[in-house]
């Protein structure tokens, strides 16, 4: 696996080499080298860079460094000037040049203040509405299970605690009902927040075994930038109503999260569901509700277990699930039986559907997606970008 990946990179950084002694033969300004994340898939041929970055760009960076990000923005603006996203790559030309451009200007990626002492109040969308950032399968790359950042979708270090962080033991109170913020701590096992609770966990870790990392009785929770770990494959890394999960790392438990009325993931990544003792493994289960909001995830999972998403034999009002990465499960995803305004789109599946790949679902992609009330719209397997169609 580290020598395949080398060669990758090596690879990457010799076609580059080669498009940028290009670039300069044709008077164009130079690019510096990618950083190694992207370098194993830079086009070798020069004409194609512009037509790439734009491309790549166009996906998301949400889950690249901001390195990365820096340099598809320098690529775009010196040799993508002009060019639509997903268009056809233009013949070679001789009096090709690129936009003249004095130095590019780097927008600093937003930065979450750790010095907030009063969370805000759990926001949801009333009805689902299309993200902005939400990406058709025009132009996309295929494939993306083992380079997800590349694909633009989060990973175990775009999520969980930053980098460098150090943790101290938390010493608060294990049930909360009033306003708190944690932060930068340790936390030996479950918190459950009660009526009153109005609680703020940021670049904190939750570890296990517990049956729930965070238990929502009552109360709000805005957790960001922080992770779960269940250790044991048992119990439920976030549970029930009133919750925002921002960069959240679950992993090793039965069950990533369980979601009720009023809650938000997005930007966050499950991995290590597990299905222990006769239980039912799932990235997200549910319970009947309304406001509900899964964005931009990926469900990194592997089979035996259930599904990605399971809240089937419910009634759910006002969901959106958007822009997910998605596998696994005897069906990727169930849809709830009954309600109203349910919305599933522009997911990445990864199929086909059987055979020995432990990511594929084993029966279908969905189930029960047909049905009247529920939205599935441009949803797409990961392999082919071929349409993945109601069920």
């Amino acid at each position: 696996m580290i020598r395949s990946k080398r060669i990758a990179l090596t690879s990457g950084l010799v076609a580059l080499a080669l498009v940028a002694g290009a670039l300069l033969s044709s008077g164009r300004q130079p690019l510096s080298s990618p950083p190694a994340e992207l370098a194993a898939f830079v086009p070798s041929d020069p004409q194609q860079l512009g037509q790439w970055c734009v491309d790549r760009q166009a996906q998301g960076t949400a889950g690249l460094s901001r390195g990365a990000r820096n340099w598809l923005e320098d690529c775009v603006e010196l040799f993508g000037a002009g060019i639509v996203p997903g268009s056809p790559t233009p013949a070679p030309s001789a009096t090709q040049t690129a936009s003249p451009s004095s130095s590019p200007t780097v927008q600093p990626s937003p930065t979450v203040s750790p010095t907030a002492t009063t969370p805000p109040a759990t926001t949801i969308p009333a009805s689902p509405t299309p993200s902005p950032t939400t990406p058709s399968p025009t132009g996309l790359l295929t494939n993306c299970f083992d380079r997800l950042a590349a694909c633009g979708y989060p990973t175990t270090t775009s999520t969980g605690v930053p980098a460098g962080t150090v943790l101290t033991a938390y010493t608060g109170p294990l049930t909360i009902s009033t306003t708190v913020t944690i932060t930068g701590k340790s936390i030996g096992c479950g918190l459950t927040i009660r009526s009153g609770g109005n609680v703020t966990i940021r670049n904190s870790k939750i570890t296990g075994p517990c049956f729930y990392g965070v238990d929502m009785e009552g109360g709000t929770l805005l957790i960001e930038d922080s992770e779960v770990d269940c250790i044991d494959h048992r119990g439920t890394g976030i549970a029930y109503t009133n919750f925002t999960a921002r960069r959240v790392l679950v992993r090793n438990c039965e069950n990533g999260f369980h979601v009720g009325s009023n809650t938000l993931v997005e930007d966050s990544y499950i991995t290590g569901v597990a299905e222990v003792g006769g239980g039912h493994g799932d990235g997200i289960q549910g319970q009947s509700g309304s406001n509900i909001v899964i964005r931009h995830t990926t469900f990194d999972l592997t089979n035996p277990i259930t599904s990605s998403i399971i809240w089937d034999r419910l009634t759910m009002n006002n969901v959106t699930v958007e822009n997910n990465f998605f596998a696994a499960g005897a069906y990727t995803v169930y849809v709830p039986t009954s309600g109203s305004n349910i919305a599933y789109r522009n997911n990445r599946f990864f199929g086909p559907v059987g055979g020995s790949t432990t990511h594929r679902p084993a029966y279908g992609f969905s189930t029960g997606a047909g049905r009247s009330g529920v939205t599935w719209v441009g949803n797409y397997r990961d392999d082919t970008l071929g349409a993945v169609n109601a069920a």
